[in-house]
């Protein structure tokens, strides 16, 4: 009996010991901060990659050169973006299309694609409520996207157009592509003499067609 007891206490005396030795909380732990990568998608309930966090994009300015006897086009897009938060990296909706370079404030600028998202990465630290720069020289055959009704960008026998819905804008346009992310866009399009441009400007979901 007395073994028992001895036994007993002894096990009881190791428990209190560990529960003793169990560190305490720190209240003085520093949160951690939030991130400054911009989200890939807007988690829109049917395209939730469509759109992309920590950006406001303002204004677009699409240069287009197409050449209709290959049916490629040679672009340069520039976008006016303002951050919504503090940004280190963001992401647009992109598909196909080769990059050639991108800027940010006319520094080069890394970047990586995953299927349709393009992330790229900040020459410097954007604090919320900046606004920069981001150029984008681009090249090639504008491919279908998966899932569309129609395929953006379209070739016929007398010229192109763009038409579709619902998300073919990033077929021929690096865009923050959802609609809750209204811009405004100059297209400068060329007239019968190459030397002469007029640009035409218009707000986002409004667009202008023309025969130049």
């Amino acid at each position: 009996m007395r073994f028992r007891l001895l036994v007993l206490l002894t096990m009881l005396l190791t428990l209190n010991a560990c529960t003793m030795l169990q560190p305490m909380a720190d209240d003085s732990a520093v949160p951690a901060a939030p991130s400054t990568i911009g989200a890939p998608g807007l988690d829109d309930p049917l395209f939730p990659l469509e759109g992309n966090g920590g950006i406001d994009v303002q204004h677009y300015l699409l240069e287009i050169d197409w050449d209709d006897a290959t049916g490629a086009i040679d672009a340069v897009a520039t976008l006016t973006i303002e951050a919504t938060q503090d940004l280190s990296a963001f992401n647009l909706d992109f598909y196909g299309l080769e990059i050639s370079a991108i800027t940010v404030n006319s520094e080069p600028a890394n970047f990586t694609r995953d299927a349709a998202e393009l992330t790229i990465t900040l020459p410097t630290l954007m604090a919320i409520g900046d606004t920069f720069e981001v150029t984008v020289a681009y090249s090639g055959i504008p491919e279908p996207i998966p899932d569309s009704v129609t395929s953006g960008w379209t070739v016929t026998d007398n010229g192109a157009y763009v038409l579709g819905e619902p998300n073919v804008a990033k077929n021929w346009f690096p865009s923050n592509n959802h609609p809750t992310d209204k811009a405004s866009y100059t297209f400068p399009s060329r007239r019968l003499n190459p030397s002469m441009w007029r640009p035409m400007v218009c707000p986002a979901h409004q667009w202008i067609m023309a025969t130049l």
